[in-house]
């Protein structure tokens, strides 16, 4: 009512202009990645050209803002559960189109309060609390552009607490599976 009634999101080679929307911006040393889940964006490249952006769309920038390509995005992962004999893995169908997946963990069902976040090559993944309770599990599939897809969420009553070495990786068995505590 009483802003500016735009919102900007400025990388260093774009900028995102949104109302009334839901969107993921991602920058990093590759370029940026744009992904609407609701509403519109408009997204303006080093070209001077706005870009626009529908629902379930996403677009990809080069590190100089130029656009490389806009695309509908993934699908979410399909059949979300948790395996192994002590409940601590997380399986689910691979998506086409799909290189790698985005695993978080957060506190609240509205995924705001991130606890940990992943990102995995292949349907499946070890998941460790940093205390013990409930969780919930989202994962969105990433296209080979770095567009990041649709979640799938999924409430875990209980994800036991992992070891962690200084800087926050999981320390790992032998085997490869985290060491838990009881």
């Amino acid at each position: 009512g009483t802003g500016v009634g735009r919102f900007e999101v400025r990388t260093p080679a774009t900028v995102t202009g949104v109302r009334g929307t839901r969107l993921r911006v991602h920058a990093d040393a590759s370029g940026s990645r744009h992904e609407v889940l609701h509403g519109h964006a408009a997204i303006a490249g080093s070209t001077g050209t706005e870009q626009s952006l529908d629902s379930d769309r996403g677009a990809a920038y080069d590190t100089s803002g130029t656009l490389l390509s806009t695309q509908p995005l993934l699908p979410p992962p399909q059949g979300l559960k948790m395996t192994g004999s002590n409940g601590q893995r997380l399986e689910f169908e691979p998506i086409p189109k799909a290189v790698a997946y985005t695993v978080r963990i957060t506190l609240d069902a509205e995924g705001a309060r991130l606890e940990s976040i992943q990102r995995v090559a292949g349907p499946g993944a070890p998941l460790r609390a940093r205390s013990g309770g409930p969780r919930y599990v989202f994962v969105r599939g990433i296209d080979t552009l770095g567009i990041e897809g649709r979640d799938a969420a999924l409430a875990v009553d209980s994800l036991r607490a992992g070891l962690t070495a200084g800087d926050g990786s999981p320390i790992l068995t032998a085997n490869g599976a985290p060491v838990l505590l009881d």
